[in-house]
């Protein structure tokens, strides 16, 4: 139930908007490929976001944007 509860919540901010840069949570593979997927598409180029999966064992993922994303304010 605490693992249903805490991915409900990374759900909520995951479809609210989607800041780029700083420290992000997740839980599980899927939600972090999910937030990975966000980002090369709506942060710009020397973005760095990281994400830490906190199902999982706090694995972390830092995620550096080469190229600015099709939805991102800079391209």
């Amino acid at each position: 139930m605490k693992k249903l509860i805490l991915s409900l919540g990374v759900f909520a901010i995951s479809i609210s908007a989607f800041p780029c840069g700083g420290s992000w949570n997740a839980c599980g593979g899927d939600d972090v490929a999910d937030m990975i997927g966000d980002i090369s598409q709506n942060c710009g180029a020397g973005t760095v976001t990281t994400i830490v999966d906190i199902c999982n064992g706090g694995n972390t993922y830092i995620v550096e944007m080469g190229f600015e994303g099709p939805n991102s304010s800079g391209g």
